[in-house]
């Protein structure tokens, strides 16, 4: 009975603490890491815009399309934010749609969450606020943090696609949770 008992927490514990070592090892997105010096990325940095606690927030313009794929769906925007010590603490991949194209976002959106299903299993903690119209699934490493966001912005607006990396040590970045 003690043996089952073990087989079973030791398969709960892998479980739990195997998406956070996926996650911590991932530590990015392609080329994008978490933690690397801003000279790797600094002739496609531009716009940038400094937050109340220090962080510096770029956009990443590059012509390398494939830097904007995600499980082959294109992104339009990326932004990668710095911290006081020039280091990739934050990135962000956004799609925009039209307002025409709200089932689209939510059926890329879909995909994108099984992909990253597949990738570090159940996210830890799941938000849907039907007031500002959003979807959100957060999945959280002992080091890294991902969410993925779908926001509907308004008849006019259209909606947006999100899938944000950044290091817990600098707190939430996403509106959300």
């Amino acid at each position: 009975m003690k043996k089952i008992l073990f087989i079973s927490l030791l398969a709960i514990t892998n479980s739990v603490f195997g998406q956070n070592s996926a996650l911590d090892l991932k530590a990015g997105f392609k080329d994008f890491k978490i933690e690397d010096n801003k000279s790797k990325f600094s002739i496609y940095l531009k716009d940038p815009t400094t937050t109340k606690d220090g962080m510096t927030i770029y956009s990443y313009k590059s012509n390398n399309e494939s830097d904007f794929s995600v499980f082959g769906r294109k992104f339009d925007l990326i932004l990668l934010g710095f911290d006081k010590n020039d280091k990739l603490q934050y990135i962000d991949l956004i799609k925009f749609y039209d307002n025409n194209s709200y089932n689209q976002s939510l059926e890329e959106f879909s995909n994108i969450l099984n992909e990253l299903m597949g990738l570090f299993e159940k996210p830890s903690k799941t938000t849907s606020d039907e007031s500002k119209s959003s979807l959100g699934y957060l999945w959280q490493g002992n080091k890294i943090t991902l969410t993925i966001d779908n926001k509907y912005k308004g008849v006019s607006k259209g909606s947006t696609n999100s899938i944000c990396i950044f290091n817990n040590s600098i707190g939430s970045r996403s509106t959300d949770f």
